[in-house]
C-alpha cells in the first residue's frame, strides 16, 4: 500500500541549549531536540530520513535561513518552530496490456518504494492469458501478478491470444479419410476444414455428424454414409421377360421365378445370383439346355431310315426315307410305300420320303398298299 505523506517536526527553541540525543519522527528524525538555546546562535539542523523515503523540504521560521542537501541553518534571534517534511520515495510500475485483454490497475502505476503492488490480469472474451513479461522476462500466464518490496520503476505487459480447440474428424465405418487433415486446432469462431472422405464401394458420403463451422469448443465429428442401390437385369435368352430388380446393397436379394422357353429347360443364370446385392451393376444371363425328343419311326414292311426310337434336339431337321419304297413277292405280291402318319412334330405325308422340324415327340407310321400277281395264260390247240 502507499503510504501517506508524512511528517517530522522538530520545535526548536531559542530558549536555551539543546541537549540529548537526536529525536525519531515518523519516517526520518531530526540530529536536534526541541529545547532551548541561546540567543545569536546560528544553529545548524540535519535530516535522515528514514528507509524508502526522503526530504520533501523545511518549513515554518525558516526566513534568512540556508539550506543544504539534508540541513538547515538559521540564526536564533527569536522563538521559532522549524518542521521537516519527509515523504515516500516514490517508484514507476508502468502497466499495459495488449490487445484482447486488460490489467488493473493500468498505466503508470505510482508504488511506495519498499511496498507492494498487486495487478489483477483479465483475457478478453474467448481469449486467454498467453504470456505475462515483468521487466521483459516471462512469468508465464499467471492471471495475477505482486511486486513486492519496490525499490525501482518496473514494467508489467501481459499478451493475450484467442482460445483454440481442437477438431476431430472420423472416417466412420464405411469410408476412410483419403485427403486433408483428421486433427485441426481451430481460433474460435473459426471453421474447420473436412477432410476428403472416400466411400467404401456400396455407399456414398452424405454430411458430417456434426457442424464443423464457428467452432466454440473441442468436438469430435464422424462421416455419415447413404447406401447405393443398385440393379440386377435379367437377360432371359430369348425365354420369358424376368424384371429387373432394384436393391440396397447387402439386402438380401430372392431370386426371380425361372424363365420359360419353348423346346429348352432352364439351367441357371450366368453369373449366379447373388444372396445379397452386391456393389454393381449387373447382367444375369439366362443358361438353357436343349429338349430332346424321341422320333419313333414303326413299318410293317420295308427298310425306313430311321427306323425304331431315335431322339433328336428340339429344333433338329429330321430327314427320312424309305429305302426300298417297293417289296416283291416273286410271283406273288408287291407293297409300295405310299406314305406316311405322322403325330407330334411331323403331320401325314405321301411319298418315300420327307423331312421336318422337330419340336415335340413325334411318331410316323409308314403306310403301304398291296398289289399282288395276276398271270393269265392262253391255251390253244
Amino acid at each position: 500500500m502507499n503510504r501517506s505523506l508524512k511528517q517530522a517536526m522538530a520545535a526548536l527553541m531559542a530558549l536555551g541549549i539543546m541537549t540529548g540525543s537526536a529525536l525519531a519522527v515518523g519516517t526520518g528524525i531530526v540530529d536536534r531536540v526541541s529545547g532551548w538555546c541561546p540567543a545569536g546562535t546560528n544553529l545548524t539542523v540535519t535530516a535522515q530520513p528514514a528507509a524508502n523515503d526522503m526530504l520533501s523540504g523545511w518549513s515554518g521560521s525558516t526566513n534568512g535561513a540556508t539550506f543544504g542537501a539534508a540541513t538547515i541553518t538559521f540564526l536564533v534571534n527569536a522563538p521559532k518552530t522549524i518542521t521537516a517534511t519527509f515523504v515516500d520515495i516514490m517508484r514507476t510500475i508502468t502497466a499495459s496490456a495488449g490487445a484482447n485483454g486488460s490489467i488493473t490497475p493500468s498505466g503508470a502505476v505510482a508504488v511506495a518504494q519498499g511496498d507492494n503492488q498487486a495487478f489483477t490480469i483479465t483475457p478478453a472474451a474467448n481469449y486467454h492469458i498467453l504470456d505475462v513479461l515483468v521487466g521483459g522476462s516471462s512469468v508465464g500466464a499467471v492471471g495475477s501478478y505482486t511486486f513486492t518490496n519496490v525499490m525501482g520503476n518496473a514494467t508489467i505487459v501481459p499478451s493475450f491470444a484467442i482460445n483454440t480447440y481442437v477438431v476431430t474428424f472420423q472416417a466412420g465405418a464405411h469410408g476412410a479419410i483419403t485427403g486433408g487433415n483428421a486433427v485441426q486446432t481451430i481460433d474460435h469462431g473459426s471453421n474447420a476444414t473436412p477432410p476428403t472422405i472416400t466411400a467404401a464401394m456400396g455407399y456414398a458420403y452424405s454430411s458430417w455428424n456434426g457442424s464443423y463451422t464457428s467452432v466454440t469448443n473441442t468436438r469430435t465429428l464422424t462421416a455419415l454414409y447413404t447406401t447405393n442401390s443398385y440393379t440386377l437385369t435379367f437377360n432371359s435368352s430369348g425365354g420369358s421377360a424376368v424384371s429387373p430388380m432394384t436393391q440396397l446393397y447387402t439386402t438380401a436379394i430372392t431370386a426371380p421365378a425361372a424363365p420359360t422357353r419353348t423346346g429348352y429347360t432352364f439351367a441357371s443364370w450366368n453369373p449366379a445370383v447373388p444372396a445379397t446385392m452386391p456393389a454393381s451393376n449387373q447382367t444375369h444371363t439366362a443358361q438353357w439346355t436343349t429338349n430332346n425328343y424321341s422320333f419313333i419311326v414303326s413299318s410293317e414292311r420295308g427298310t425306313p431310315n430311321p427306323a425304331g426310337t431315335n431322339w433328336y434336339a428340339y429344333g433338329a431337321t429330321v430327314n427320312f426315307a424309305m429305302t426300298n419304297a417297293s417289296v416283291i413277292i416273286p410271283n406273288d405280291t408287291k407293297y409300295d410305300a405310299t406314305g406316311w402318319v405322322g403325330t407330334g412334330s411331323l403331320i401325314s405325308g405321301t411319298g418315300t420320303n420327307g423331312s421336318f422340324t422337330i419340336t415335340n415327340t413325334t411318331t410316323m407310321t409308314w403306310q403301304w398298299t398291296t398289289n399282288y400277281w395276276v398271270e393269265l395264260n392262253v391255251l390253244g390247240n
